[in-house]
């Protein structure tokens, strides 16, 4: 009986005290995350398995393609608040090459999208190039992101016939919104 009084007195104190009960893990903050050894998304590398990077890259076999390189990109992570919890989220450059060949044969490039608000980092999504490939030239690619609550802001590069096969010369903005859930993308604004 007297247990039970304690316990009792003891719950009252932490309501009291706004303690009312255990809030959880802590946020990880992105920043302190060591992206060239994390385990990521294969989707940007045409596999639907996680991907476990060691010094930035890692292989990844393909039927049409064989030997892929994913790997971080040279673009340092973006920070911003996708969901407006107060925390930032992170944006990670990363591409996908076959392996041996240079940086115009990319498949992909584009950013990986990560939360850390439960303790843990976990994939929120991926953002890629929107804009169409033109026949016969390199993949469009996402250049750089800018993240504000709920929206994330892609800048795409595409090339056009007279541009070399190194520097497409071409620009286009697409927005993507996120809903709570998924991120979703309007269409890509050339300009």
């Amino acid at each position: 009986m007297t247990r039970a009084i304690l316990g009792a007195s003891l719950l009252l104190v932490l309501a009291a005290c706004g303690h009312t009960e255990n809030p959880g893990p802590a946020p990880l903050d992105l920043a302190t995350v060591d992206w060239a050894e994390a385990v990521v998304p294969g989707d940007l590398c045409l596999t639907p398995q996680p991907v476990q990077l060691h010094d930035g890259t890692a292989t990844v076999v393909d039927e049409q393609w064989g030997n892929l390189i994913y790997g971080l990109g040279d673009r340092r992570p973006t920070y911003g608040d996708l969901t407006g919890d107060g925390l930032e989220e992170a944006g990670i450059d990363v591409y996908c090459v076959p392996e041996g060949a240079g940086g115009s044969a990319v498949i992909s490039r584009g950013f990986l999208i990560f939360d850390g608000s439960s303790g843990v980092y976990r994939s929120i999504g991926a953002i890629t190039a929107v804009h169409p490939r033109v026949p016969g030239l390199a993949q469009p690619f996402v250049e750089s992101i800018e993240i504000e609550p709920g929206r994330i802001t892609a800048h795409e590069k595409f090339f056009a016939e007279s541009d070399p096969s190194c520097c497409p010369g071409n620009d286009a903005v697409t927005t993507w919104t996120f809903d709570g859930t998924s991120l979703t993308h309007g269409p890509a604004a050339v300009g």
